[in-house]
């Protein structure tokens, strides 16, 4: 099991280990974090939050590579932050280039079965560089969204490795990604998922220490609940959660033995139960909230199943009439956890029932403030409501013709409240849009653009206190020149070309001299064809480091071909020489393949 104090150990395991690169990465969230996503798109190429490593003409390929192996599920209308500058009118480089990643994200809308799409799993596949070895999967269940929030996590990283016999342990796991792919007609998103489909019966998950079995647990119907809170099978229970219902409480109550650990929001309902609340406590430290999940449920055999993942202790996320999508995972052991985890995060003395530092018993105070709380989310309930009625609908960019796009929304009819204004901005729109206008179909925008940015930024507002802003992202409608193929474009263009392929084309493990390129220029200013016989033996020195770097993958070649393909107009004798350069080099990679095969 692993806390997190904040998103650094989550891009820890996004991390390719030692030697190897990402294949693919499938996730779920309930609320995203638009710069967490570039910070993925960085930390699967091994970067660890260095901004200047989005600005060198490199990141293109690294963001366009991480575009084309990840997909990110996420509660529709539940964005919570998106640069800025995405919004201008005057498009940027950077801007263009960190839109890219706006695919990755695939909005999951409720509707009468789904309430809230609340799971939060990652499955990642790594492979070798030197395609000899096997690859290896990391499986992560948590209680983290891919948020930049500084909260308390809980979850279960899990390293899996290829295996001859099947394993059925991972049905549950095929079965949400069956799920998922019922959530999206994206071609990309329904790919990687079959990959993984076809990857999880022959991989062997390997069990934390103290854990004999594992069983994953996903709840995407009212037919699957969770059973942490049935007294006949546990005697003893200690409930970690930040949110909680009074019937969900009621529950936990009818335990024997009962510890409670949560947040001071709805501290409130404990003050009824005067029993829970004496062993019921608040977690706080250095300002972190509590956003952990976890149920340690001891049997009458000692034995101890932990429950972790997406749940709250609430209605919604644990009952059987709870219409929360969640993912949980039942780790179980032989040993009595509980002491052992009231030993090492409950009690400093068990006996005088002295509380660590970061447990606070619950006061007459926290049940007035949690009440407070609680009259302040009726105020905004209205914009919260409003928020959910557009989220069961869906924004469309269609292409109505050439460069020329117009933006509606599709759902059902929404009774617009009284009092309440909304604006919406759109990537590169400069000024926002009348918001229940375009809801209600009177206004249609009209972009003049040749690929639209999908990204869509909404604020409700009842008064200047009261008020609520989310982002999501339209659906595109219509073919439109690739937008991966227009940043390269502009990228290759606006850089010196040779510039950008010293950053494509150089392996960490070498560096090409592109001076002694530079040198071969007058000789070749009248044979564009042909190569320098420097050149050449250059390129013969350079074909094992090209291999090791994977420059013979193909999404490498193919854009690098693209970008010459950009400098058609070219004829620069740099620019020419690189390109025979480059020409010799796929002659040679041709032939070593071969040779190797």
């Amino acid at each position: 099991m692993i806390s997190e104090r904040d998103h650094r150990s989550f891009l820890e395991f996004v991390r390719p280990p030692d030697g190897m690169s990402l294949t693919y990465c499938i996730g779920t969230t309930f609320t995203l974090d638009y710069p967490v996503i570039i910070q993925l798109s960085l930390a699967s190429h091994g970067y660890m939050d260095d901004e200047a490593k989005l600005v060198d003409p490199a990141a293109y390929s690294r963001i366009s590579s991480f575009n084309s192996k990840a997909v990110v599920f996420c509660q529709s209308c539940k964005i919570q932050s998106i640069p800025k500058e995405f919004f201008q009118a005057k498009k940027t480089n950077r801007q263009k280039l960190l839109s890219l990643l706006d695919s990755v994200i695939i909005s999951v809308r409720p509707d009468e079965m789904i309430k809230t799409f609340h799971p939060k799993i990652w499955l990642l596949r790594f492979d070798h560089n030197d395609k000899k070895t096997s690859p290896i999967w990391k499986f992560m269940i948590s209680s983290r969204n891919l948020s930049e929030a500084k909260t308390w996590e809980i979850g279960a990283e899990l390293i899996g490795t290829q295996s001859k016999i099947k394993h059925t342990d991972n049905l549950e796991i095929s079965k949400f990604l069956e799920f998922l792919k019922n959530q999206t007609k994206n071609k990309k998103a329904e790919s990687l998922l079959n990959l993984a489909l076809k990857d999880l019966p022959n991989i062997k998950f390997e069990m934390p220490e103290k854990v004999k079995s594992l069983k994953f647990m996903p709840k995407h119907s009212n037919k699957q609940t969770y059973d942490f809170l049935d007294t006949k099978k546990y005697n003893n229970i200690i409930a970690i959660s930040p949110f909680l219902s009074p019937e969900a409480l009621k529950k936990l109550k009818q335990f024997k033995s009962k510890t409670l650990i949560t947040s001071a929001k709805d501290a409130e309902y404990l003050k009824p139960m005067e029993e829970l609340s004496k062993s019921s406590y608040l977690f706080r430290l250095d300002g972190l909230d509590l956003h952990a999940k976890m149920y340690l449920c001891s049997k009458r055999s000692g034995d101890t199943d932990v429950y972790l993942g997406s749940a709250n202790l609430t209605t919604a996320g644990s009952s059987p009439i709870g219409q929360n999508i969640e993912a949980m995972a039942c780790l179980s052991s032989e040993k009595d956890l509980i002491k052992d985890f009231e030993r090492k995060f409950i009690f400093t003395d068990s006996k005088k029932k002295s509380l660590m530092p970061w447990l606070h018993k619950i006061t007459n105070d926290n049940f007035e403030d949690s009440k407070k709380a609680h009259e302040k989310d009726q105020e905004r309930k209205e914009l919260d409501d409003l928020q959910n009625a557009i989220s069961k609908g869906s924004f469309i960019l269609k292409k109505i013709k050439k460069s020329t796009w117009e933006l509606k929304w599709l759902g059902d009819p929404i009774k617009w409240p009284k009092g309440i204004s909304g604006q919406l901005n759109i990537g590169n729109s400069g000024e926002p849009f009348n918001l229940q206008n375009i809801i209600s179909g009177k206004t249609k925008p009209i972009l003049k653009t040749l690929t639209p940015m999908s990204f869509i930024w909404i604020k409700l507002m009842k008064t200047k206190q009261n008020s609520i802003e989310f982002g999501t992202v339209a659906d595109l409608i219509g073919k439109s020149k690739s937008r991966s193929d227009q940043v390269l474009e502009t990228l290759v263009n606006s850089s010196s070309g040779l510039e950008f392929f010293k950053h494509i084309l150089t392996p960490s493990s070498t560096n090409i001299n592109f001076d002694l390129i530079r040198t071969n220029t007058e000789d070749n200013k009248k044979t564009k064809s042909k190569t320098s016989s420097k050149a050449k033996v250059l390129v013969e020195g350079l074909v094992e480091s090209f291999l090791l770097a994977d420059i013979e993958n193909s999404h490498m070649k193919d854009q690098i071909n693209k970008a010459f393909k950009s400098l058609a107009k070219n004829k620069t004798s740099d620019i020419l020489v690189l390109k025979d350069f480059w020409n010799e080099c796929e002659k040679a990679l041709e032939k070593v393949t071969k040779n190797a095969s």
